[in-house]
């Protein structure tokens, strides 16, 4: 969820201090490669980050059209421009749980619980969705709270 701030400024009949909410939706897909791998300890480094099916006019475009951030070229050149600084290389400690569900925790002691919803490899499409900031769907669920 996100709002647009300062409504009032725009629409003076507007009377939501918060700024009108709007939807704001996307995936978030990364890529990384395993550098080691101790048993079920994975040490990994990220290549890419990139949103898909966003929501956002105009954005959704550049980043339906390829637009990513290079992670690891990104990590390179700060390396080399920052000395104090140092590319996160992450281990993860996989347990797997069955088929659907397994639990991981990072050098942090942090935990993340991941379930597969899908056998599917071939990448989502999201040609359906519409770059609307989520209007359609308020207007839609208002309505239906409204009528």
């Amino acid at each position: 969820m996100g709002a647009v701030p300062f409504v009032t400024d725009l629409l003076p009949f507007v009377r939501y201090s918060g700024g009108l909410p709007l939807l704001i939706e996307g995936a978030i897909v990364s890529t990384a490669s395993v550098e080691s791998s101790r048993g079920l300890e994975l040490e990994l480094l990220m290549d890419t980050v990139e949103i898909r099916g966003s929501n956002v006019p105009g954005l959704r475009q550049a980043l339906d059209a390829g637009l990513r951030l290079q992670s690891r070229d990104l990590g390179k050149t700060l390396e080399s421009v920052v000395p104090s600084y140092a590319n996160p290389r992450p281990l993860f400690k996989t347990t797997y749980l069955d088929d659907t569900f397994r639990i991981s925790r990072d050098q942090d002691g942090k935990c993340f619980v991941y379930s597969r919803t899908s056998g599917s490899t071939v990448p989502t499409d999201y040609s359906g969705t519409s770059a609307d900031l989520g209007i359609s769907t308020l207007v839609e669920r208002l309505g239906s709270a409204l009528f």
